[in-house]
């Protein structure tokens, strides 16, 4: 339902962070299809973050993957280029 309020007001940029989670197959594909035909249609940009690949929408055009323990990881693979990466990444936790 809060997906269908911001496509009412038509941003150009979606942030969505794991927003199938607890989804089963069926929905995960339903809302996949809205992110896509969303993107397609007005031209939006998309940074979905995902722990499964195959949820990714097929609207991308650059996928990054990062791997790590939570204390800091590597972007392992960029997808736009089609090619592997090894780039050491540092992770900061903020306190209050």
């Amino acid at each position: 339902m809060l997906l269908l309020r911001a496509f009412i007001k038509n941003p150009p940029l979606l942030i969505l962070d794991e927003p199938c989670q607890g989804l089963d197959q069926w929905q995960t594909e339903a809302f996949v299809k809205l992110v896509e035909d969303y993107s397609e249609q007005t031209g939006a940009t998309l940074i979905y973050i995902s722990h499964y690949a195959s949820e990714i929408p097929a609207v991308v055009t650059k996928v990054l993957e990062l791997t790590g323990d939570g204390r800091g990881g590597y972007l392992t693979y960029n997808a736009q280029n089609n090619e592997p990466l090894k780039k050491k990444l540092e992770v900061c936790n903020a306190s209050p």
